[in-house]
């Protein structure tokens, strides 16, 4: 084949090389963004679940706090003693506030989730950055050694002769001159 084919070959597979690199990157970047993307809607997702059962508990809490008055105003109509009467407020007092604090401890498992979907969503970008860097890094080592190959085709490397100019002689000395 000819130096001028060879050249040309040397280009269009140094192109392709780049061009396929900076594409392979690119599709890397938009998976790794969208993962990201679903990762956040995940985030919101849990944010929004802990929430409501915050709310739910609440509300919860506050029908057996309604029904615990109830209770205690039927038990003076009938004409409990103070200390029966004392000992069911306290009851009722532990029911809400255990509706309550479960609410949030399952609300804390939520929140939990949202922060390890708000990590994904920033370790999925960074992967996203860093093969697009790669991909361009990838694509410039195509294009250098596309260059380097065309190089070597058109215009062969001379060997310099040294011992003429009075550098080295065959056997690792200096020549005089």
């Amino acid at each position: 084949m000819g130096t001028g084919v060879l050249i040309g070959l040397a280009v269009a597979s140094a192109a392709v090389g780049a061009v396929g690199s900076a594409q392979a990157a690119s599709a890397q970047q938009k998976t790794a963004d969208y993962n990201a993307a679903v990762q956040r809607n995940q985030a919101i997702t849990a944010r929004q679940n802990a929430d409501a059962v915050r709310l739910s508990a609440k509300e919860d809490a506050k029908r057996q706090s309604r029904g615990g008055r109830k209770r205690q105003g039927t038990l003076r109509a009938g004409g409990a003693s103070e200390e029966l009467l004392a000992d069911s407020a306290g009851q009722e007092k532990l029911e809400v506030l255990s509706m309550l604090h479960a609410g949030d401890i399952q609300a804390l498992g939520y929140e939990a989730r949202s922060v390890g979907f708000e990590s994904g969503a920033k370790l999925s970008e960074m992967r996203g950055k860093d093969a697009k860097t790669a991909g361009y890094i990838g694509a410039a080592g195509a294009l250098i050694n596309g260059a380097s190959k065309a190089a070597g085709f058109s215009s062969p490397s001379p060997t310099p002769n040294l011992s003429a100019a009075g550098g080295f002689n065959g056997s690792g000395g200096l020549l005089s001159l």
